[in-house]
């Protein structure tokens, strides 16, 4: 458009008439405004949020040119009405408090402000504002102060504000940032003190709370009391409860107290006193509190509320939520909905909801859990140490005697009870004095019970570079802590914290502090002092516990009071926040163990390891004599096997034996069983024929007889001449005969006894029966049969020698005679030869049945002798044979020859047959001895292997008793090995640290979820997987989890955390650490000293911290912060460390406390 055509710049006040119409949220964005004849042409922008869209009427305004109706314009000044005249005459009030304007709520508020006016103007009401205007206390933001401005200076109805503790600027409450406002619209009347005032007493916010209770004392005839106060039990949100403030009681029954500072709309419990509460849901904190203005009559009773609806509303939907779908109903666009879903893996139908809403223009956050480590036993810290190892054993199902003996090694321990059980000491801190102690050269007193959430920060007027560093805030909130223990804060160089040199005055001569309160309800004082001469004194329910070394005195304090406790319960130092979260696994377990009665099995442990190697150096010992045992038992073993198998082979020797010798003397019955035919037909032909022979010899002896007989007359009396002649030579010679006879005879018997007796020697020592008559030989018998057969042969011998010699005589007269007969032989020679010849066939004739008888007789008497006698018989019997079959063999006749041969044939047959009989029987009883014999033979190894089995079995009882009691021994080895683990780490203690870890943690996970809104957590784990091995080994392992935008959650490193990430899981690390150690060590405190906790924190963070101090159990809070910090500006009571001329002064923010003091 050209410059000539463009429409003339209008000013501001020229289109007010126009801003009103689309809202005083734009009057300090429009960037130019133009009239084109009737319509003014404005030309907007946010500046606030980076020409971010906004919305008019729904609809958006981002940076284009709107146009409006102009109508006239007229410049009309407001003129400021007369007081009583506006203010006096309003018949109801609007009520409201509790805006908390912020360049993040700006667009709400703008909009809580023109509905307030809107519901005041329809009224025809006045407006009433209870403190809080703004968010942030001090220095204002230009462009929300012109917002604001803007916008209430079109208001058109009285309005009466009182400002709140986040509107004041000074410790009074005289300044503060309500007064601008006064400034900016007659119709705004800002009330700074308390006042009475149209009926109604007001009451501004107040650090002093005995300013209140005086004002509400004095006060005369009201009908309403208007405040922003801290009232005791009021609700701060739908969990917690105020513990500090004005006590109801102070106010009035009748007169109802309409109050704000509280954003939740609610009555105190029996009282009048109502919190307006916050227009709108300032955060998740607020969700389903239903917002409300008050509307009050004339005489400012309570006629009605206004509900309102204003900014973005808050929901929660837990996991338990039956029917989400209900609450999801009246949704609307801009509202916030926090989904706390089960897991991660979204059903079906919760998508659905969660794209609807988010198609509705829903902000959601889902929320999954974060999954946290469960202990094995729960509560195992507060459980006793019987107790405790009594789950312990229940869950890992160990055997009842480990148990016994487990136990009893417990008791034989003798620890003090306190290390059994925890004593509960409940410790009120009541003051400190401080002299010589750091910047504090002169004496300080401070005081230490029921001060609340008390800020404590400095002035160093000393320096130039410094505004509150070095003034002493530190020193004088950790001198408690130097008193009870001799210690100081940690350091960043060292985690002793000052040494005793370290902590006293340059000035001074010595550093002396003295606190002074109650433990379990007696009084108490320690008294520290360091320096040339250091000295400790205690105090305790009237009586001086002094020692004469300190030493001796210190250990009595802790026998009261564990003041190791103190540094994690009470004083949390600016050096040692954040140590836990940096603390190493070997760290952070010593930081438990002081908790968790760690001694006890720290003990137990080295109890049960001395008794396991004890008993494990008992077990090899005993093993060892067993194990030589064994060898012997098996060297036994050995040779009983030897032994065994000797025997056996013995046995399988004897058993051959027997079955050779059975078999053998089978063989030998059925030979002999086969011979008894053939012996039988022989016996009966050599029996047949002697019975013919003796016949035989009958008729030839008859025979013989006859012709002897028949011999000539002559012949007989030749023979007698010879006879009577050759009488005497016919005896001598039959003499000589008969001598001959007889030793031939002698001789015979002689060679035949001899023979007899050894044959009889040998059938002795070979045979058991007699080789004659075929019986049994008795040994008593067969020796007196010796002897008799000894003495036989004697006496043969000598008649031998005696016939020999008659025979000699015999054959010399026989010379004689013989020669004699000679000679008279040739003369009858002649005489006798006829004779002779005539005699001579007769005598041929009887020499043959002479001969023939002899042999017959011989026969038969050979053959007498082989039916009748044994082998010595027969072999006589041979000899005989074989001397007949050869004369036989001279010639006979071949009849008699031929019967003689056959004869002979039968008896050598009989004979063979009688000695193959006599042989086989003689082997059968051979045999049959030879088996009586093998089968009575006694094993000769019986001996041996009884004595060595016995040996054996000795040994084998004795080495399973020792087994046996090995194996106990090895049993109770083992009971002490499971009872070694037991009481190790990876035992109980391991189960006591779990139940620790998470006990911290979800003490830890309370704070962290004030302080990070749910989008920051921390995993304490007992283990953790290496990343070199893979393997999972007993280290505590902390893992940020960080929620992302979708609601999912991711595990980090603690690397990864931003600064004010890591500062807010230090923090809640500590106070939830503070909070389990303080429970643990049995020691609670009406102390917490918190230094420096709003490093690295953004505005967020910081007031979150702000939030969660406020919440604090304690009954005193020392929170020390910087001057001019958020902190100092936020909280309604600083205590300042003031530090001049190299000395520090303490200014304590109530009178009333430092009257009581």
């Amino acid at each position: 458009m050209p410059a000539a055509a463009m429409a003339p710049l209008l000013r501001f006040t020229d289109v007010r008439p126009f801003v009103s119409q689309v809202g005083a949220r734009y009057a300090s964005r429009i960037l130019a405004a133009r009239r084109y004849g009737d319509q003014v042409r404005l030309r907007v922008t946010n500046p606030l949020q980076d020409a971010r869209s906004w919305t008019e009427a729904h609809r958006l305004c981002n940076g284009k040119a709107r146009s409006f109706s102009a109508g006239p314009v007229s410049a009309r000044a407001l003129v400021k009405p007369v007081v009583a005249d506006v203010w006096a005459k309003a018949e109801s009030w609007v009520v409201f408090s509790d805006l908390h304007l912020s360049r993040r709520t700006c667009d709400i508020c703008l909009q809580v402000l023109q509905t307030v006016h809107a519901a005041a103007v329809a009224r025809k009401a006045g407006v009433i504002f209870l403190g809080d205007f703004w968010h942030s206390r001090g220095a204002l933001p230009v462009e929300l102060l012109n917002m604001a401005i803007m916008e209430l200076r079109v208001w058109q109805c009285p309005a009466i504000f009182i400002p709140g503790n986040h509107d004041q600027v000074n410790l009074e409450g005289s300044v503060h940032a309500l007064q601008v406002l006064e400034a900016a619209n007659p119709y705004i009347k800002v009330i700074s003190n308390p006042v009475e005032y149209l009926g109604a007493l007001w009451l501004p916010f107040r650090r002093d709370h005995l300013l209140i209770e005086q004002a509400v004392q004095q006060h005369g005839q009201i009908n309403a009391i208007f405040a922003h106060l801290d009232i005791v039990g009021a609700f701060l949100n739908e969990a917690n409860q105020a513990k500090d403030g004005i006590e109801p009681s102070v106010f009035p029954q009748n007169v109802p107290v309409y109050t704000g500072h509280y954003h939740k709309p609610h009555v105190v419990k029996g009282s009048r006193i109502e919190y307006v509460g916050s227009p709108y849901q300032v955060s998740a904190a607020e969700c389903d509190q239903p917002k409300r203005f008050l509307v009050l009559d004339k005489q400012w009773q309570k006629i009605d509320e206004i509900p309102v609806s204003i900014g973005p509303r808050h929901f929660v939907i837990t996991q338990d939520e039956n029917s989400p779908s209900q609450i999801l109903e009246g949704v609307r666009a801009g509202d916030r909905v926090r989904w706390h879903l089960p897991s991660s893996t979204l059903e079906d139908s919760v998508k659905l909801e969660l794209d609807e809403l988010q198609a509705r223009g829903v902000s959601v956050d889902t929320i999954f859990p974060i999954v946290a480590f469960k202990p094995r036993i729960k509560e195992a810290v507060n459980l006793s140490v019987f107790d405790l190892f009594d789950l312990y054993a229940q869950s890992v199902e160990m055997n009842d005697n480990v148990v016994r003996m487990a136990k009893d090694m417990l008791r034989s321990l003798n620890l003090p009870a306190k290390l059994i059980q925890r004593p509960q000491v409940r410790c009120e801190l009541e003051h400190v004095e401080l002299e010589g102690f750091g910047v504090f050269l002169t004496p300080a007193k401070y005081p230490l019970a029921q001060r609340g959430v008390r800020i404590v920060s400095g002035k160093n007027l000393d320096s130039m570079g410094a505004d509150s560093n070095g003034a002493g805030k530190t020193t004088l909130v950790m001198a408690p802590l130097w008193a009870l223990t001799g210690s100081t804060d940690t350091r960043p160089d060292s985690v002793r914290g000052l040494s005793s040199a370290e902590v006293v005055h340059h000035a001074a001569k010595r550093a002396r502090v003295r606190v002074d309160g109650t433990i379990n309800g007696k009084s108490f004082a320690v008294e520290r002092t360091t320096g040339r001469r250091a000295s400790l004194k205690f105090f305790y329910d009237g009586e001086d516990l002094t020692c004469q070394e300190m030493r001796m005195t210190q250990s009595r304090i802790d026998e009261i009071i564990d003041t190791s406790v103190l540094y994690r319960t009470v004083f949390q130092g600016q050096h040692g926040g954040g140590d836990l979260l940096e603390a190493s696994d070997k760290e952070f377990k010593e930081e438990l163990s002081k908790f968790m009665a760690m001694e006890v099995w720290m003990a137990a442990k080295e109890q049960s390891s001395q008794e396991l190697r004890s008993k494990k150096i008992e077990v090899e010992q005993f093993a060892g004599a067993l194990e030589q045992l064994r060898g012997q038992c098996e060297q036994l073993q050995k040779q009983v096997d030897s032994c065994m198998q000797r025997s056996q082979d013995w046995e399988i020797s004897r058993s051959s034996k027997v079955v050779s010798i059975e078999t053998e003397l089978k063989a030998a019955k059925e030979t002999l069983q086969a011979t008894n035919a053939s012996f039988a037909t022989t016996y009966l032909q050599v029996s047949s024929t002697m019975t013919a022979w003796e016949s035989r010899m009958k008729e030839l002896e008859q025979t013989l007889k006859d012709g002897m007989e028949s011999w000539p007359l002559s012949t007989q009396n030749i023979e007698f001449q010879q006879e009577r002649g050759n009488v005497r030579f016919e005896k001598l010679l039959q003499k000589h005969a008969e001598l001959s006879q007889q030793v031939r005879m002698v001789e015979t018997s002689f060679e035949m006894k001899g023979k007899a007796l050894e044959a009889f020697q040998r059938n002795v020592a070979t045979s058991v029966v007699c080789d004659k008559c075929l019986q049994p030989i008795d040994a008593a018998h067969s020796s007196q049969s010796l002897l008799q057969l000894k003495s036989e042969l004697t006496t043969i011998s000598d008649q031998r020698e005696h016939v020999v010699k008659e025979l000699e005589n015999t054959e010399l007269e026989l010379k004689k005679i013989r020669k004699i007969m000679e000679q008279e032989k040739l003369a009858r020679e002649a005489e006798s030869a006829k004779q002779k010849q005539l005699q001579e066939a007769l005598k041929q004739s009887s020499t043959n049945i002479l001969s023939q008888l002899n042999r017959l007789r011989q026969h038969v008497s050979s053959a007498q002798m082989v039916l009748n006698t044994a082998v010595p018989l027969v072999r006589a019997s041979n000899e005989d044979s074989s001397c007949t079959v050869d004369e036989v063999a001279e010639g006979k006749s071949e009849e008699f020859a031929s019967q003689e041969r056959s004869f002979l044939g039968h008896i050598l047959k009989l004979k063979t047959d009688v000695q193959s009989r006599l042989s086989i029987e003689t082997r059968i009883k051979e045999l049959e001895m030879n088996y009586h014999t093998v089968k009575g033979e006694r094993n000769r190894y019986e001996a041996e292997y009884d004595v060595l089995s016995s040996l054996c079995t000795k040994a084998g009882i004795e080495y399973q008793e020792k087994q046996t009691l090995l194996s106990s021994l090895r049993e109770e080895a083992g009971w002490l090995k499971e009872i070694d683990i037991a009481f190790g780490l990876t035992g109980v203690q391991s189960y006591i640290l779990e139940g620790a870890l998470a006990d911290v943690q979800e003490k830890t996970a309370f704070y962290l979820e004030m302080l990070s809104g749910g989008s920051l957590g921390l995993l304490l784990r007992p283990t953790r997987m290496t990343k070199s091995s893979k393997v999972t080994v007993e280290a505590i392992d902390k893992v940020a989890v960080v929620r992302l935008s979708n609601g999912s959650l991711e595990n980090r490193s603690l690397r990864q955390l931003s600064g004010g990430e890591r500062r807010r899981m230090a923090l809640a690390l500590a106070l939830g650490y503070s909070q389990f150690a303080s429970q643990r060590g049995g020691i609670q405190c009406n102390l917490l000293v918190l230094d420096e906790v709003l490093q690295h924190l953004d505005g967020e963070g910081q007031a979150r911290v702000v939030a969660m101090l406020k919440g604090l159990p304690q009954s005193s809070v020392l929170v020390v912060s910087q001057a001019h910090s958020l902190l100092a500006g936020t909280f309604d009571l600083v205590d300042w460390v003031i530090k001049q001329r190299d000395t520090a002064t303490v200014e304590v923010a109530e009178a009333s406390v430092l009257r009581a003091v």
